[in-house]
């Protein structure tokens, strides 16, 4: 009489299936990280024309304030500060001064869309990659 040998009931084949992996698409992870160093190239190109544009800017102002304070300091030098008075010396300090706050309003809002527009494409890369990574999932 042929003796039955029972099946374990938790076989090889169960335990394998367990542990199996989907299929490696090498070329699709490639394409995957090129694109993210692509946006990332993009944002540190960004990066650098907002920053030149900033120093750029700054650049302008600081000239144009040396030329002002000069226009100042000469009129005072050459002894037509008596001319000029308290009240416009004070009105000429006074209106310095707005249009430094004024100019930094400027530099504040260039380097703010600068940032923008580099925080911009990440985002974009990264709802981009996430979509990316749902599809290849979901095969």
């Amino acid at each position: 009489m042929a003796t039955k040998t029972e099946t374990p009931v938790f076989g090889f084949e169960a335990f394998s299936d367990m542990f199996k992996v989907p299929a490696f698409d090498l070329s699709a992870v490639t394409e995957f990280h090129k694109k993210n160093v692509e946006a990332l190239a993009e944002a540190g190109r960004l990066a650098f024309e907002g920053s030149k544009s900033l120093t750029q800017k700054n650049v302008e102002l600081a000239k144009e304030n040396i030329a002002e304070v000069n226009e100042h300091a000469t009129k005072m030098f050459n002894g037509k500060a008596s001319e000029l008075g308290f009240d416009k010396s004070f009105e000429t300090a006074q209106a310095f001064m707005q249009k430094s706050v004024k100019d930094a309003r400027v530099v504040a809002d260039l380097a703010v869309e600068s940032n923008q527009k580099v925080i911009a494409v990440l985002q974009d890369r990264y709802a981009a990659g996430a979509e990316e990574i749902k599809a290849a999932t979901a095969k």
